[in-house]
């Protein structure tokens, strides 16, 4: 493994002196027969900016990814591991649907209320 990497680096350092020497001086801007080395001269050259329509179809991606995984996920299982290896599956929809109906309860009702009836509330 440890020889492959710096055979990488060395082909990598190979090629940089090559398109360093060949294809990225001025003199051939627009005169390179072949359009791949014509591609790499106008890349190299920052003739056209690929960064940013790239950083903007990577953002499109990931927001909408985290988006439909979300969603997803709402209505998954989630696997509980307990003791003397017993699993336990619960909804997470369950557990959204719980805790939204616990942040909307009036005070009164919360668990606490629940747990002991006989309590005087004010």
């Amino acid at each position: 493994m440890d020889t492959l990497i710096i055979i990488g680096i060395l082909l990598a350092i190979a090629a940089t002196i090559v398109l360093y020497i060949k294809v990225m001086p001025k003199k051939y801007d627009g005169k390179l027969k072949n359009k791949f080395l014509q591609f790499l001269h106008d890349f190299f050259n920052f003739k056209t900016f690929y960064i940013e329509a790239l950083t903007k179809f990577v953002f499109v991606l990931l927001t909408c990814a985290c988006i439909f995984v979300g969603f997803l996920l709402l209505f998954g299982k989630i696997e509980y591991y307990g003791y003397f290896g017993a699993t336990f599956e619960q909804s997470s929809f369950r557990s959204f649907t719980c805790s939204i109906a616990e942040i909307l309860t009036p005070e009164p009702y919360h668990r606490f209320s629940r747990s002991f009836p006989n309590l005087q509330l004010p």
